[in-house]
């Protein structure tokens, strides 16, 4: 899967960014060829010079769940309603409505509330849910959100 199809051309993460995310993993994506032939690292070798090393003791300190949120908060996802009325979001499906069924919405993350909000395409908000994988222990230790219930379920706005 090609970078631009996972992410929207204005959210694609920088070339320094994703060096930091997958080399320390392991993970190929920066040496594929990228233009003409040559790789991400051929093109710009400093990716590889970290200008600030992670350190577990600092860890704690330097951690902020509301930077994350806010990060977050700068995207807008669009995703296709299948026909049972659910998206999936990092690997979970969440209900919407079975009314969208086979419609595009948008999907945004609330940084007030923890939220992620759910837009047809007029920009109603159709859905809202405490988006429960979005906490440290998840991000911290990397892991994947479980959930006990199969399918977490959108809780239809209410106006007050």
């Amino acid at each position: 899967m090609q970078l631009q199809q996972r992410w929207p051309q204005q959210q694609i993460p920088s070339e320094r960014t994703l060096q930091r995310w997958f080399v320390p993993a392991g993970v190929s994506i920066p040496f594929y060829p990228a233009v003409r032939g040559r790789t991400r690292l051929e093109l710009h070798p400093d990716l590889l010079i970290c200008t600030r090393p992670y350190r577990r003791s600092q860890e704690a300190q330097l951690w902020s769940l509301q930077r994350v949120y806010t990060y977050l908060a700068q995207g807008c996802w669009q995703r296709k309603v299948d026909a049972s009325g659910r998206i999936s979001l990092y690997n979970r499906n969440y209900t919407v409505a079975r009314a969208l069924a086979k419609h595009p919405v948008w999907v945004r993350f609330d940084a007030s509330t923890g939220d992620w909000l759910v837009f047809d395409d007029a920009g109603r908000e159709v859905a809202r849910t405490l988006a429960l994988e979005i906490n440290p222990t998840v991000i911290c230790q990397l892991q994947q959100y479980r959930s006990t219930a199969k399918y977490r379920t959108l809780f239809p706005k209410t106006t007050p």
